[in-house]
């Protein structure tokens, strides 16, 4: 969840440092030739006059009729789309459990052998080897929007980058120093 929330905090920051961005650097309006060449070519130029309108209408004429092909093909009307694109979705956005336990024993396929069967299964090993391998692959993302950020005019700072790699760092929830059961154990030689 935490992570979740570095994570787009990162991303509305990157968006709203590039919308800054956008919207400091002028658009310099110049002309390809002087002023006065400008009024020379005018005054050489014919002068526009705009074609008499007639008031009769004339009806639709429906051009499949009249361009028919001769190989057979049907024409049709050319329309324009306005909606915008859908989405392009990562694998990882659309498979359910099950998809993503199919796709860990895929990738590690000697998980699916477990000569300690009363044990359990592997399934949760390949979970995990599965979530760090995406955690690994949104991290080759951001780090290629960070590489973005440096073509811009304001350099990506060091409170930035920081903070890209807190949402990343995989937490250690196991041993002396990252907590887990004996977290908070305090051992009699420790005791003062």
């Amino acid at each position: 969840m935490r992570r979740a929330l570095m994570l787009s905090l990162l991303f509305a920051l990157t968006v709203f440092a590039a919308g800054q961005i956008l919207a400091q650097t002028p658009v310099p309006a110049t002309r390809p030739v002087s002023p006065e060449t400008a009024a020379k070519l005018a005054a050489a130029a014919p002068k526009f006059v705009p074609p008499a309108t007639t008031t009769e209408e004339k009806p639709a004429v429906d051009l499949r009729e009249i361009d028919k092909p001769k190989n057979g093909i049907i024409r049709l009307p050319a329309y324009l789309v306005q909606e915008p694109k859908v989405r392009a979705f990562k694998e990882r956005e659309m498979l359910t459990p099950k998809g993503n336990l199919a796709l860990a024993l895929k990738r590690h396929p000697g998980l699916r052998f477990n000569p300690l069967f009363f044990l359990g299964s592997n399934d949760g090993i390949a979970l995990a080897m599965l979530e760090e391998e995406r955690r690994l692959e949104r991290l080759a993302e951001m780090a290629d929007l960070l590489s973005l950020m440096r073509y811009g005019d304001t350099p990506v700072s060091n409170d930035t980058k920081r903070m890209v790699q807190q949402a990343f760092m995989q937490p250690s929830d196991f041993g002396w120093q990252g907590g887990g059961p004996w977290a908070g154990l305090v051992v009699p030689w420790e005791r003062k």
